[in-house]
């Protein structure tokens, strides 16, 4: 009994580690949104600013994904039919699925749509639907502030 005893709390001690571990990481990730947020806040309201582009988009908006269809390149299979997803500014969305249901694949498709690698490493064949941060879509961005 106390072996079996002793074996539960290293688990529970081990979750708690990997846990804390989590949190850290979590942590600075939230702490660099946090700080891209005020840094576009800043942009927006310097008189280099862009009027249009800034009248067109919405801080509070966040990520709309649209019927979005997406295709390994390597393996030319639909790994995401029709997605459609919306987070508002400062939400955190959680993505569960079963195994090869296509969440790694849709969060890939959404960070090459934005931040438009060069063509050899986009992993990513698009078919259709669309990405739009703050209510504008990454077409619209201008390729060379990517």
């Amino acid at each position: 009994m106390l072996f079996y005893t002793h074996t539960l709390s290293n688990k529970a001690m081990r979750h708690t580690i990997e846990s804390t571990r989590f949190l850290s990481t979590a942590s600075v990730f939230i702490r660099s949104l946090s700080n891209t947020v005020k840094e576009v806040s800043s942009l927006r309201q310097s008189p280099q600013a862009d009027l249009q582009l800034t009248a067109a988009t919405s801080p509070t908006a966040g990520i709309a994904v649209n019927d979005l269809w997406a295709a390994h390149a390597a393996k030319r299979d639909w790994a995401v039919k029709g997605a459609n997803l919306y987070c508002r500014n400062g939400e955190v969305v959680l993505l569960l699925g079963d195994d090869g249901s296509g969440k790694t694949r849709l969060l890939t498709a959404i960070g090459e749509q934005m931040l438009c690698p060069v063509a050899r490493a986009k992993s990513t064949i698009y078919a259709r639907g669309s990405v739009s941060v703050g209510g504008l879509d990454t077409p619209k961005w201008d390729r060379m502030q990517r």
